[in-house]
């Protein structure tokens, strides 16, 4: 809905963001993904850090 709304908006440049699932078989992950098509990982089961937060997927 957010990528429909922006898109018949896009002569009044709209700003700002939405979240999305990165899916292959399974949910991995959300990326940001801004209303100018820039994406940006939020987070993703694949990536190791000392932080653990638990199961997001």
């Amino acid at each position: 809905m957010i990528k429909k709304l922006s898109e018949a908006l896009s002569s009044y440049p709209p700003a700002g963001f939405f979240t999305q699932e990165i899916k292959e078989k399974d949910r991995l992950g959300f990326e940001l993904v801004s209303l100018s098509k820039q994406k940006k990982i939020l987070s993703h089961a694949n990536i190791k850090t000392s932080i653990e937060w638990g199961n997001i997927c």
